[in-house]
């Protein structure tokens, strides 16, 4: 990232009830990035989507923590969720699930409304063996 950027990291616990602190965590940080009250609603869906999944299916056990580091920069917003569960890339994922119509258990409505919500995701496990899922929303010109 090029230019003038804000960066605020936190960690939250790995816990349905910890989830609203981290969601307002991502939503003041998008207001303040300038992002229209319907991205910053967004964002805030896919951010609970995928926080959710970490949640409930990376870790074995319901303890430990995991990490949100927000950035800005002149091109958008970028919210990097950083865990030590066990590793999955949600990029490789099919999405067979291609609208609400039709919810019948099909994989990937949960990958269907983040891309829907955010302009691009990446994801990467690093050499500290931790998952790095990256969600960006580009501001408009």
């Amino acid at each position: 990232m090029l230019g003038n950027e804000r960066t605020e990291s936190r960690q939250f616990q790995v816990s349905l009830d910890d989830l609203p602190r981290a969601l307002a965590f991502v939503r003041e940080f998008a207001q303040k990035a300038g992002l229209s009250r319907n991205d910053v609603l967004g964002l805030e869906l896919a951010v609970d989507e995928a926080l959710t999944n970490i949640i409930r299916y990376a870790f074995t056990t319901i303890e430990g923590n995991y990490e949100i580091i927000l950035t800005e920069d002149y091109r958008g917003v970028y919210i990097e969720l950083i865990d030590d569960g066990i590793p999955f890339d949600p990029t490789r994922v099919p999405v067979t699930c291609k609208s609400a119509e039709e919810l019948d258990g099909s994989n990937g409505f949960g990958l269907l409304l983040i891309n829907h919500f955010t302009d691009a995701t990446q994801y990467h496990r690093d050499g500290d063996s931790k998952n790095h899922f990256t969600l960006i929303r580009l501001k408009a010109y």
